[in-house]
């Protein structure tokens, strides 16, 4: 199990409303990438 944060949770969930709104699930990956690289 790993531990997500509250403020990580709700990014993640604006992130994917947003790639719902937009319907393109390229900006989901590339989101998710910066998820990663700004990840301590």
């Amino acid at each position: 199990m790993f531990e997500v944060n509250h403020e990580t949770l709700r990014n993640w969930v604006r992130t994917t409303e947003r790639a719902e709104a937009t319907g393109s699930p390229v900006s989901v990956s590339a989101s998710e990438q910066e998820e990663l690289r700004t990840t301590p």
